[in-house]
């Protein structure tokens, strides 16, 4: 036992992990300014539209009933099914999906998922 030493806790670093959901808002902030640094350099380029649409699923809600999960790049929402998308609710999500929800957002929504969809919330839209 010569060479025998007491362990030493200070070597020991324990690495600070930060949130999963902090990392995923800065990794977000980061690709944003990147995309807006090259929206700068391409001139007379258009503005890509941000918040469309990316995925539609369908689930269920704590209640048991069943949901379409909308996910876009500014963030998600759910809508329930039965009288709001009634294709949707019956057949499940198919192309006339997107549709159904840029109606329901349309007549129904709130001012963020007009925002998340990209609808104006002028009557003439």
């Amino acid at each position: 036992m010569k060479n025998w030493k007491p362990y030493d806790y200070k070597m020991d670093k324990v690495a600070v992990c930060k949130n999963p959901t902090q990392l995923r808002r800065e990794e977000q902030e980061s690709a944003q300014k990147r995309i807006a640094e090259k929206r700068k350099m391409q001139k007379g380029a258009e503005p890509m539209k941000t918040n469309t649409i990316q995925e539609i699923k369908t689930g269920r809600d704590a209640n048991g009933n069943k949901t379409a999960k909308i996910k876009t790049c500014g963030g998600s929402f759910s809508i329930q099914t039965l009288g709001n998308m009634p294709k949707t609710h019956r057949e499940g999500v198919y192309t006339w999906s997107a549709k159904e929800v840029n109606a329901y957002v349309k007549e129904f929504g709130t001012d963020r998922q007009k925002a998340l969809c990209d609808i104006g919330n002028s009557v003439n839209d």
